[in-house]
């Protein structure tokens, strides 16, 4: 059986938090000074903040199977419109563990390195599972719920990012119906870094 559900109180957020800097390391190390510690520190505030932010609890989906606290994995989407910029900055300054200069370059890098997600269109943004429970299904189950929600709120089309470094997942979520869109890589100092676009096509 497959069960989904929202973050609640008993939730190990520390954990959930873990998962979520394991997903893009790269972008978390830019953002809190190379720092694992201080970067799960910041996405557990991230993830309890008054302020609405890409990894606000309110965009976490949990999946599990009969007992609701053993959690298989988890996505982390969103609707374009339910972010604001100032909010996201207001987030991520209230974590006290980042600097204004380092918000607005990994705002710079965002543009440069991921997609734009317009106000309609549905984004999953981290996909995580379990080290327990893989080779379950676990992360389709969890796009195909993605895939749902994003039905649910008409929007036009759901769009995610793949690092340049894991090719393989372009099959995966290829297998799911997405398609490459954009290429959002680029060769600094010889060196590739950057995400493959792709796109899941609602109307």
């Amino acid at each position: 059986m497959t069960n989904f559900r929202n973050l609640n109180d008993y939730d190990d957020v520390g954990e959930i938090a873990t998962w979520i800097y394991n997903t893009d390391e790269f972008t978390f190390n830019l953002l809190f000074y190379n720092d694992k510690v201080r970067a799960i520190t910041a996405i557990e505030r991230l993830i309890m903040s008054d302020y609405i932010n890409p990894y606000h609890r309110n965009f976490i989906t949990i999946l599990y199977d009969e007992n609701p606290r053993d959690i298989e994995g988890i996505a982390v989407s969103f609707k374009g419109s339910d972010l604001s910029i100032r909010n996201t900055y207001k987030a991520l300054y209230d974590t006290s563990c980042t600097s204004l200069p380092l918000i607005i370059q990994n705002s710079i890098v965002g543009m440069l390195f991921a997609s734009h997600i317009k106000s309609n269109e549905y984004y999953i943004g981290n996909l995580y599972t379990n080290p327990e429970h893989r080779k379950k299904g676990v992360g389709s189950k969890l796009v195909k719920r993605c895939i749902k929600n994003a039905y649910i709120l008409k929007c036009d089309a759901i769009l995610l990012d793949v690092e340049f470094k894991k090719p393989g997942l372009l099959n995966f979520y290829g297998k799911l119906g997405f398609m490459r869109a954009e290429n959002h890589y680029h060769k600094i100092l010889g060196t590739t870094y950057g995400c493959y676009g792709m796109k899941y096509e609602l109307k």
